[in-house]
């Protein structure tokens, strides 16, 4: 209570200072009792998504517009997808994390026909780690195109036992340059169905799947 009555009294005197107050209107104010109403703390539902939205809006229109203007803002999460997806990661690393030697991940969810973020979770607990790692962990995407190579090959006919074989093969990259893509331990398996290979995440047979003209 001492420390609040003090910094009341410095508070007040800045506001006559400054012009705001008269002296006779700080006496007044300091003449009133203190009321402590406890420290009260609030926190964001889907904080990893809420903190990046605020940051786009404050990039966007200025931290005081955001913090102070009394804005109702609408956004894209589907929460219970949200709160899923929350669930999903924590069991996954409760399961996995110790035999695979990891403790955190990331999971967002998009609206393929509008691009817009239906999930976002940017590690297990946002009160320890505030890490974003959907968006401030930079890294290449790597395997995660694969299933979306697959589907397309599925919806094209191709079934799922359907055989494809893990070979050397070059392919035309245009502008007179040839490519030729190679597994991640530089061997070949010959011929397997598309399940085996999606399931070793072949990366051959995913460019083959891809491209069309065989050089």
């Amino acid at each position: 209570m001492d420390l609040a009555k003090r910094g009341q009294g410095v508070a007040l005197q800045r506001m006559v200072t400054a012009g705001f107050i008269t002296e006779r209107q700080a006496d007044a104010a300091k003449a009133q009792p203190i009321k402590l109403t406890g420290i009260t703390s609030y926190a964001y539902r889907a904080p990893y998504f809420s903190s990046y939205l605020i940051q786009q809006l404050i990039n966007r229109y200025g931290e005081d517009t955001v913090m102070k203007g009394g804005l109702r803002i609408h956004s894209t999460l589907d929460l219970d997808l949200q709160l899923e997806a929350e669930r999903l990661l924590k069991e996954s690393i409760q399961k996995h994390g110790k035999r695979l030697n990891f403790s955190q991940g990331a999971i967002v969810v998009l609206d393929p026909k509008t691009g817009f973020i239906r999930a976002m979770v940017g590690g297990v607990d946002y009160k320890t780690s505030k890490f974003n790692r959907v968006i401030q962990a930079y890294r290449q995407p790597g395997s995660s195109f694969k299933p979306f190579v697959y589907l397309a090959a599925f919806n094209s006919g191709l079934l799922p036992w359907t055989p494809m074989v893990d070979e050397p093969v070059s392919f035309d990259a245009g502008a007179g340059q040839i490519w030729t893509p190679k597994n991640y331990d530089g061997k070949h398996s010959g011929p397997m169905p598309l399940r085996k290979a999606l399931e070793r995440s072949n990366n051959v047979i995913a460019v083959k799947l891809d491209r069309k003209s065989v050089v």
